[in-house]
């Protein structure tokens, strides 16, 4: 989210400042919305009834303005809101969701990785 937090001058679409709580409440209002519409019945490993979430959702952070102060804040409150969702937000490195998406190894785990 470098655009909303930067003020380029030779860009049209160039809004300036925006305040990082609004960033933040963005990225939570997607999460939420992906957490809300991925639940499904649990198939196959799971008990009868049960509902997971898997998807993934990627925090890229631009290296112009990710390592601002308010913007640092914003990102540890985001990480702490994640965390408090308990065991079922599983943190993950791009490297390893890629190395089990590519062997066909991606469980269901009934965890939203970060």
């Amino acid at each position: 989210d470098e655009t909303p937090l930067s003020y380029l001058p030779h860009v049209n679409n160039s809004h300036g400042y925006v305040d990082v709580r609004v960033i933040e409440q963005m990225w939570k209002d997607r999460f939420l919305w992906l957490w809300e519409h991925a639940w499904e019945e649990c198939e196959n490993g799971g008990e009868a009834g049960e509902r997971v979430a898997e998807f993934i959702f990627p925090i890229v952070l631009h290296p112009d303005t990710s390592g601002m102060a308010h913007v640092i804040g914003m990102v540890e409150r985001f990480l702490k809101w994640l965390a408090e969702r308990g065991p079922e937000v599983e943190f993950c490195r791009y490297e390893d969701i890629a190395r089990e998406e590519k062997e066909g190894r991606r469980r269901k785990s009934g965890k939203a990785d970060v």
